[in-house]
């Protein structure tokens, strides 16, 4: 459930939350996760763990004017965890706040990042389903 923020602190809580997210895809020192489809299917449900220190990025392939459903549903103690980042190939940002979910047509073709990651809690538990049609 969402609660109303001003938007000041909206955006200052954007920023800092984009900041590690951006420093995760100019380095590579860190672990992006690839999402894979299972041959023949068009979706993907991946579960995993974020800590506030280290956001999880997912990659994927998709195509211009392919439909991308995204929906996460999260698990901590603040009950923050978030979609931080949806960039499209270049570093477009398709989702202009923070979220748990996302659907829209696609601009371009190419690899695609989904970063999640946590507003305050510590560590949360997230899964995340990803699908993609024509």
């Amino acid at each position: 459930m969402r609660t109303p923020m001003k938007p000041l602190i909206r955006f200052v809580i954007t920023v800092l939350f984009l900041l590690p997210l951006n420093a995760l895809h100019a380095q590579s020192s860190r672990t992006v996760k690839r999402l894979k489809f299972a041959p023949g299917t068009s979706s993907a449900i991946v579960k995993g763990t974020v800590t506030k220190d280290d956001p999880v990025v997912y990659q994927f392939e998709a195509k211009k004017g392919q439909q991308l459903r995204v929906k996460l549903i999260g698990k901590a103690k603040n009950n923050d965890v978030v979609i931080g980042e949806l960039q499209a190939p270049g570093g477009e940002s398709l989702m202009p706040d923070l979220d748990t979910s996302w659907s829209g047509k696609l601009p371009r073709t190419g690899l695609y990042s989904i970063g999640i990651g946590l507003i305050e809690s510590k560590t949360g538990s997230y899964t995340l389903e990803v699908i993609i049609t024509n």
